[in-house]
């Protein structure tokens, strides 16, 4: 058992030939059994397949794991309880499919760090490869689970009760299944690197943190429509087979730039925490 950790832990970044060639055959098996269990559509398992195979193949296993762990929980839970979920989901801008788009939006970030991570060889930067995912983690974490929640969320800027699935909604199941989501990322992490107890008590609250402001990007600014038809509030441009109309926030800012801002909020927060230690 220990020969096989260390296979897994000591795969050194200089090993690049081999790292590359392994990285796009792992990451060409995730992106098709992505498309065939309908967890990604076809241009987001391209994307996928790209982000994965400069993931596997430059970060190695340390890496690679906690995003498989984000990638496949998230993936899990966005596909369970449909039913229940049915009803807000025609207001939501993502569905159980993912697209392009929304892998950027919760990959874009961690793979650039990887980069940074090997091209600079800053062992540091993987403290913010661990803050994004698991900033992302909590924010699907958060939302999947939270919308099953049989008591009416709040408004995050007035804690006025709204209906489920409403922007900017937060919840006491989605608040725990969030901060649960950070600490799971956290914990992958650790596993390989080494957390003491401040580092992963830090992540961890920056990864939920993260979520909360996913949460206040989402009442605030994100762009919010009004249906003609069925007179509903939703994230959709277009519903019920009409163009909406902008009811609050910014027209383009919609839910994956959203998502960007909620992992790029974590990242930086992580980077002011750890700056020494990077530096």
């Amino acid at each position: 058992m220990s020969d096989i950790i260390t296979i897994f832990t000591d795969t050194p970044l200089s090993d690049w030939n081999l790292s590359i060639v392994a990285g796009i055959v792992l990451a060409a098996i995730v992106a098709a059994l992505s498309y065939r269990f309908a967890f990604l559509d076809t241009c987001g398992s391209i994307l996928a397949f790209i982000m994965g195979a400069v993931i596997f193949g430059f970060g190695g296993w340390a890496y690679t794991f906690p995003i498989l762990v984000f990638f496949i929980l998230s993936s899990i839970l966005s596909k369970s309880g449909r039913k229940r979920k049915k009803r807000p989901e025609i207001s939501y801008q993502k569905g159980a499919v993912r697209n392009a788009y929304q892998v950027l939006a919760n990959g874009g970030v961690p793979t650039a760090l990887v980069l940074v991570a090997y091209f600079s060889q800053s062992e540091p930067v993987f403290y913010l490869y661990i803050a994004a995912i698991a900033a992302a983690t909590a924010d699907t974490w958060g939302t999947e689970i939270g919308i099953l929640a049989k008591s009416r969320p709040v408004f995050i800027t007035n804690l006025k009760p709204v209906p489920p699935g409403t922007s900017g909604a937060i919840s006491v199941l989605g608040s725990f299944s969030a901060l649960s989501g950070s600490f799971i990322i956290v914990l992958t992490g650790g596993f390989f690197i080494g957390f003491n107890l401040y580092q992963m008590i830090i992540l961890t609250l920056i990864g939920f943190g993260g979520s909360l402001m996913d949460s206040l990007l989402g009442a605030t600014i994100q762009g919010q429509f009004k249906c003609a038809i069925c007179k509903k509030t939703t994230e959709k441009k277009n519903h019920c087979g009409s163009e909406t109309t902008l009811q609050k926030g910014i027209y383009w800012f919609d839910n994956d730039l959203v998502n960007i801002g909620a992992v790029f909020y974590s990242t930086l927060v992580a980077f002011l925490i750890f700056i020494k230690e990077i530096f």
